[in-house]
């Protein structure tokens, strides 16, 4: 159950405290302020950012006035890598010296550094959750297609309840057909600008956008696509543990370039697509739904 939590509501998780050794949350955030906790938290911002701008396109195909719809389930996989599972913290105790020290960021191992100070005296640093990989999922819906334009839309709310309050998923985006200006082309082109944001109350608020060049081929009933993006994201926690005492972090995702390669399986109106993308912050994603009028038209030899 805790995974389960820090993986659908992973804010949620972090603030419960659930597999964090008993730690108490005041003694965790007060050990983590200003640039501690910016890096304590960064990775999760990478991965989180990532993840939301993941599975928004499986082709590049929009007729100039046709109607298409795709509905599908997208769920997304951020593998972890080693790097961001440890930095390198400043301890806030003059006593035990000013030198940088490795330590658990929050996918890092439970246990987090230990220095020694006079007697004995020892400094803890804050565990980890201890994760290789980070999943999310939405639902995604597409409609079109006017001029070569189509609109994907993205939403989730749940009431958390508790000090948490409502959950909140929210995200859109616009396709344009660039193939439909050029006639003969082999491949189909497009370009899109999509814009997410997830909230969890007061206490968590993430943004991303993504802007993309795609392109897609259909063969036989596979579908094989591609795309290259620019991409930001913002992250921004803020958690009140006593009056007048709180953890405030603002950070970005380190993504700002994505290479995107993929191929979809198209069963009738049942679609079922893989891709990987390439950056910072690798995402695997897989996507299942269904369509309809969102492959390119055969094209007929001479004399058939």
């Amino acid at each position: 159950m805790k995974n389960w939590k820090l993986i659908l509501l992973l804010i949620v998780g972090l603030f419960s405290m659930e597999g964090m050794q008993a730690q108490s949350i005041s003694n965790i955030l007060s050990k983590y302020t200003d640039t501690n906790g910016k890096m304590f938290v960064q990775p999760l911002a990478d991965v989180f950012g990532a993840n939301m701008n993941t599975g928004l396109f499986s082709g590049a195909y929009i007729p100039s006035k046709k109607f298409t719809m795709s509905l599908n389930v997208v769920t997304m996989l951020a593998i972890v890598p080693q790097s961001k599972k440890t930095f390198m913290a400043t301890p806030i105790d003059d006593a035990f010296g000013t030198s940088p020290v490795e330590t658990a960021t929050i996918f890092g191992s439970p246990n987090g550094a230990v220095l020694i100070g006079p007697a004995g005296t020892k400094y803890y640093f804050p565990g980890g959750f201890e994760l290789s990989q980070v999943p999310f999922a939405t639902p995604q819906l597409t409609i079109g297609s006017l001029y070569g334009t189509d609109l994907s839309v993205r939403f989730a709310a749940y009431n958390i309840g508790g000090d948490y309050g409502k959950f909140s998923f929210i995200g859109y985006g616009l396709r344009h057909s660039i193939s439909q200006y050029f006639e003969g082309l082999p491949v189909d082109l497009a370009v899109g600008y999509y814009y997410q944001r997830f909230k969890v109350g007061t206490l968590f608020d993430a943004t991303s956008s993504f802007i993309s060049a795609q392109v897609s081929k259909d063969l036989s009933v596979f579908t094989f696509y591609g795309g290259l993006g620019m991409e930001t994201s913002t992250f921004d926690v803020m958690y009140e543990f006593s009056p007048g005492d709180s953890f405030n972090v603002n950070t970005k995702g380190k993504n700002s370039v994505r290479a995107t390669l993929g191929v979809k399986a198209n069963l009738g109106p049942v679609r079922l697509n893989v891709d990987y993308n390439m950056a910072d912050q690798s995402v695997l994603s897989v996507g299942l739904g269904f369509a309809i009028g969102d492959r390119a038209p055969k094209v007929k030899s001479e004399g058939k």
